[in-house]
């Protein structure tokens, strides 16, 4: 009784940290985000720029799951979106401008 227990339990943890591992990068991206605007480091304009280059980027990954898979080519896409849009993050957040209000 013990194992089936203990299995059950390896199991589940097993799949929510799955789940956590999925969402944790879009979540991350939007906190950093919406910190460098509260900081000042982001000015509106660039903050507008990033929601829409994450907004793209849900679209494509919607658009690519609809034949209900990511194919590697399409993969590989995706993560250069995200890729390019932490490099954009960066770049923005550390470009000397500053929000005046």
């Amino acid at each position: 009784m013990k194992k089936v227990l203990v299995l059950g339990m390896m199991l589940s943890l097993a799949t929510l940290a799955v789940n956590a591992q999925q969402d944790g990068g879009d979540r991350i991206r939007h906190h950093r985000i919406a910190e460098g605007y509260r900081s000042g480091e982001l000015t509106r304009p660039e903050m507008r720029q990033l929601h829409r280059n994450e907004t793209r980027y849900r679209m494509e990954k919607r658009k690519d799951l609809r034949d209900g898979h990511i194919g590697p080519r399409e993969r590989h896409r995706l993560n250069r979106m995200k890729r390019h849009d932490n490099r954009q993050i960066y770049r923005f957040k550390h470009n000397g401008r500053r929000r005046v209000i």
